[in-house]
Order: C-alpha cells, then sequence, then structure tokens
C-alpha cells in the first residue's frame, strides 16, 4: 500500500519518461489519489485500528540499518531462487555478520565495488532503446521498492515476498524468452526443446516446494488441533483465576508456525474464561521451581513431549 506509488513513478519514468514541457502540478496531479489512500491506510492501521507496531528482529535499528537492508535483500532473493533451502545458509550468516561487524563491513564494500565494476560495463544508452532491457530494470525495480518496508528490519519473513516476486519471476519470464528468440534463429525445435526444459525445470521445482510447504503447514494444524483438542478433553473447565503453565510447546513445522503465539486466545475460544492465565515455558525444572508454592487446585503444568501434551505432577 505504501510503495506501490513508487512503483508508478518508477513505471512512468523508465516507459513514459515525463515531457520537459509539461507543467509540475501535471506531473503531479495524477499521483495523488495514491498518496491519499495511503495517508488513509496509514490513518485506519494506526489511529483506529491501533494495529501492532514494531518489535524485536521486526523493527528498524538504524546503526544497522546498512547491513540488514543489504543482507535481507540477499535473503530475499536466495530464497527466490533455492526456496527453504536458503535459510540455514541466510541465519548462519546473520549470526556470524552480526558478531564480526568488520567483517561484514568489509562484505559490503567488496559486494559494492563489484556491482559498481558491473554497472560501468551495462552500456545503458544502447540498451535502453529495448523495452525488454527497461522491462528488467522495471522488474528489479518493483522487487526492490514492494520490499522497503522490510528490508531494514531485523529478519526476513517469507510472506513479505508474495508481492515483490512478481518482479522476481519476471525477470525469469524475460530471459526465457531471450533465450528462445536467440535460438529460434537457428532452429525452432531446439528452441521449443530447451525453452521446454527449462520452465518444465523451473515449474517442477517451485511445485515440488510448494508441496513441501502445504504438507508443513498441514502438520503444524494438526498437532495445533490435537494440544487444543486435548485440554478439553480431559478438563471441562478450569477453577477461577487457574494459571496454565505449558513447557516445551512446538514453535514451528519446519518453516510453518505452530505456537509463537496465539495458545491464549485458542483456550479463550474452548473455555471463554477471562480469568485463565497462559504461560509458554522452554523449561520444565524452571517451571517447576516456579509454581512450588502456588495453589495445587488452581496451578497446572503441561509438558509436550513426543507429540504429546500431559500434565505433570508437581512431587
Amino acid at each position: 500500500m505504501l510503495t506501490f506509488p513508487l512503483v508508478i513513478i518508477l513505471y512512468d519514468l523508465i516507459f513514459y519518461q515525463f515531457k520537459k514541457a509539461e507543467k509540475w502540478t501535471t506531473k503531479v496531479i495524477p499521483y495523488l489519489p495514491f498518496w491519499i489512500l495511503a495517508t488513509v491506510y496509514l490513518w485506519l492501521r494506526n489511529l483506529v485500528a491501533q494495529a501492532h507496531g514494531l518489535s524485536g528482529d521486526y523493527s528498524y535499528n538504524f546503526k544497522n540499518l546498512v547491513f540488514n537492508f543489504a543482507g535481507n535483500l540477499v535473503g530475499y532473493l536466495g530464497e527466490l531462487i533455492a526456496s527453504y533451502h536458503f535459510i540455514p545458509v541466510y541465519d548462519w550468516s546473520r549470526v556470524f555478520l552480526r558478531a564480526h561487524k568488520i567483517i561484514a563491513l568489509a562484505v559490503l564494500i567488496l559486494v559494492a565495488l563489484v556491482i559498481s565494476k558491473l554497472l560501468k560495463r551495462v552500456k545503458f544508452r544502447e540498451w535502453w532503446v529495448h523495452k525488454e532491457f527497461r522491462l528488467i530494470v522495471f522488474s528489479l525495480g518493483w522487487f526492490v521498492i514492494i520490499l522497503l518496508p522490510f528490508l531494514g528490519l531485523g529478519n526476513i519473513a517469507e510472506r513479505y515476498l508474495h508481492t515483490a516476486q512478481l518482479g522476481f519471476f519476471l525477470v525469469i519470464a524475460l530471459l526465457i524468452n531471450w533465450i528462445f528468440e536467440r535460438l529460434k534463429k537457428r532452429n525452432i525445435i531446439l528452441s521449443l526443446v530447451v525453452t521446454f526444459i527449462i520452465v518444465g525445470s523451473i515449474g517442477g521445482f517451485y511445485l515440488w516446494e510448494t508441496e513441501k510447504v502445504k504438507q508443513d503447514w498441514y502438520q503444524a494444524g494438526e498437532i495445533t488441533n490435537k494440544i487444543l483438542l486435548t485440554l478439553p478433553s480431559n478438563y471441562i473447565e478450569f477453577p477461577y483465576d487457574s494459571s496454565l503453565y505449558f513447557v516445551n510447546l512446538p514453535l514451528r513445522q519446519n518453516r510453518a508456525w505452530i505456537f509463537p503465539v496465539g495458545l491464549k486466545d485458542g483456550l479463550w475460544f474452548i473455555y471463554r474464561d477471562d480469568s485463565l492465565r497462559i504461560y509458554q515455558m522452554s523449561d520444565l525444572e524452571e517451571t517447576l521451581d516456579l509454581v512450588e508454592d502456588k495453589p495445587v487446585t488452581h496451578t497446572h503444568v503441561f509438558l509436550y513431549e513426543d507429540g504429546e501434551l500431559k500434565e505433570v505432577s508437581r512431587k
């Protein structure tokens, strides 16, 4: 919502190319509706809906802004190219470079120098007359602009790629078309076979990865369902103002979320009891020490182990 007006401006700059004779008001007025919508959106989101703000890794740290911007851009590109197989590489790199800022800075400078050298070799004036080249520039711009609000955060999330990835796949499509057109001049059969193999390989890879993700989310849903059904199956209700401690609840099934948050809401829909106090813990011994002096009738400790949720005795 906030970056789309920038995409429109980029499109006009590349394909429409403002005429010098136009007044600045003529150039600005067509964009006003989009900026008005963006302003209304911010008003509704922050003041009316009071949506959750930025926090933790999903917030901006201005000292690390440049590092996060570059690292997250590489992370999103790597995820599009290698799917979730790239995430462990990204996570390891992020942890390592956060602890070694000088190495991170050196890598950043080196990459910037390499990119600048490559850009100097690109014959922009020569290639700009070709619509395909301008489409590639626009597609890359789309990818970066749509991701702008997220590139400065301390982490990446797959959901932020949903709109931005269109730019990446447009570039892939243009490159495949370029290969097809070049090979067609030599042999039409060869061009069709090569194009079919490329498209089939890329499509097959992403379909396979999508199926794996679907299975992860299905299994995550089954785990969530099983955990939530265990409680009402054994406890019709809890005494007023009870405290429930859940230890070692799974956060993910691979990349599919289970209980990073949401347990309290899930139990509220089951019991409709505002007095229940829900706690998620990671260490059983620490939890048992914590509840040692609390009333037995109003305190329950549940341990998730071997795919089962069971209550732990405090003796």
